[in-house]
């Protein structure tokens, strides 16, 4: 599925998105309670359809036949209909992202199929196991057609977003204000630090036989906070949006990089999908209560599970494969040397962090590697001459733009050792007096007007996990 390309026109970090959301929120609370449900639903008809009619289509037919399932459910829960209607589902993702691998070249690829379709699922299966009692086509239509989460995610549970739904959001000046700053840090860190970093990124993994070692090993390095900037970037404007509309989106990452475990690491990325996973693959296929060799297995299919949702290439299996070894033997060294994990001594800790660290860039590797052969032959260069860094500023950025871009990292990283300590910046910043804000503001602005990449080498597509 990569190399998808799609209408901009609606993408979160263009302009028409800002101006859509702004003027839907608006609307929102100059309409009635009463039929803010309607129109929100309409509201997520209209951005859908901006991408194409068929798009929509394809969301509304997986939403009438899942609901159609749960509504069978509802009236006899039947494990042999829960399987049938997952089948169905699981089916059709298949379909869509492995078509062209058995020849089906002809499959079209509906616009955040590979998210609502865990959404489906994750509806019919708390059905089943009688966590959802009562629901209605409307709340479902607003569940599965959301907009703010409806190209990337962040996967939501139909429960916690109906009990939203349901509020009576009222007009707060404080809550848009938080919302707005919110999306405005997310496109600083999808236009101005992700998609800088995607020029460096892109020129050294194409053309990886001509660049050195050392160049190579920053190109991975920019790849691991280009990844991380544009996933994270997208869950803020997300967030930011459904905040605004009185609706709290989960956080789909928690400073990840300071991770001191492999375990640790997928507590804090990608939330929403780890948690699915271990929901709806991990625990059901027996979790950890079979003893240590069952759920080193059942470790491993789920980590198999998420890499063939990321991805057609066998490097996405060996990706995943290497997630689930990481993890198994790492708490095969924690069950052996348990005080290596409750130790406070700083150079331990430190330790603990460098191993992840270089495993989470190996990893990276893989994942954005032209398959096997050149992720093997990169890693080779890497290992053979990191020290050398000819050609630094021949890879599509000048000396200029790629010191900015090690300074945004550098940035990034401050914040995040803040919240890592607790200080949640964005509460700080909306409790500053009025006057500093509206001077904040006009700075995000400025930064976006100033450092963003547009033109040549952007495109607002380019979403890296629109892709998967």
């Amino acid at each position: 599925m990569k190399g998808l390309c799609y209408n901009t026109d609606m993408m979160y970090s263009s302009l028409t998105f800002f101006i859509f959301s702004m003027l839907g929120i608006l609307g929102f609370y100059l309409l009635p309670v009463k039929i803010r449900s309607v129109y929100l639903i309409g509201l997520n008809a209209y951005f859908c359809c901006a991408f194409g009619w068929k798009h929509f289509l394809c969301l509304i037919a997986l939403t009438l036949f899942s609901y159609a399932v749960a509504s069978c459910l509802k009236k006899r829960n039947s494990k042999f209909l829960l399987f049938g209607g997952i089948s169905v589902i699981a089916a059709s993702l298949f379909l869509v992202k492995f078509g062209s691998v058995f020849g089906i070249s002809s499959v079209f690829v509906p616009i955040g199929y590979s998210f609502y379709t865990l959404q489906a699922i994750s509806f019919l299966t708390d059905i089943y196991q009688g966590k959802i009692a009562e629901f209605c086509l409307l709340e479902y239509l607003q569940y599965m057609t959301y907009f703010p989460i409806l190209l990337q995610g962040p996967i939501c549970r139909f429960q916690k977003m109906r009990q939203q739904f349901a509020c009576d959001a009222k007009f707060n000046f404080e809550k848009i204000r938080a919302g707005v700053l919110l999306m405005l840090f997310g496109l600083i860190k999808k236009v101005v630090i992700a998609d800088r970093l995607s020029i460096y990124v892109s020129d050294v993994f194409n053309q990886y036989t001509e660049k050195t070692g050392g160049v190579i090993l920053i190109a991975v390095v920019f790849y691991a906070f280009q990844l991380y900037t544009d996933f994270s970037g997208c869950t803020d404007i997300s967030r930011g949006v459904s905040e605004c509309l009185g609706i709290y989106l989960p956080n789909n990452f928690n400073t990840p990089y300071f991770s001191l475990s492999i375990k640790e690491f997928w507590n804090n990325w990608h939330l929403s999908l780890s948690t699915w996973l271990r929901d709806y693959v991990y625990i059901p296929l027996g979790g950890n209560r079979k003893g240590t060799f069952r759920k080193m297995i059942n470790l491993t299919l789920t980590f198999l599970v998420s890499g063939l949702w990321h991805g057609t290439g066998l490097q996405y299996l060996i990706w995943g494969g290497l997630q689930a070894a990481g993890q198994i033997v790492e708490d095969a060294v924690f069950r052996k040397f348990s005080w290596l994990k409750k130790t406070d001594s700083w150079l331990v800790r430190s330790v603990r962090w460098l191993y992840v660290w270089l495993f989470t860039l190996g990893s990276w590797l893989i994942f954005r590697a032209h398959g096997v052969r050149a992720a093997v032959s990169m890693l080779i260069k890497m290992l053979t001459g990191f020290m050398m860094t000819n050609g630094l500023f021949e890879c599509g950025l000048d000396r200029q733009d790629f010191y900015l871009g090690v300074v945004l990292i550098v940035g990034l990283v401050i914040i995040d050792a803040l919240i890592k300590k607790g200080i949640l910046v964005r509460q700080k910043l909306v409790q500053l007096p009025y006057l500093v804000q509206c001077l904040l503001f006009m700075l995000v602005f400025a930064c976006l007007l100033v450092f963003g990449i547009y033109g040549s080498g952007y495109n607002a597509s380019d979403f890296i996990y629109m892709q998967f």
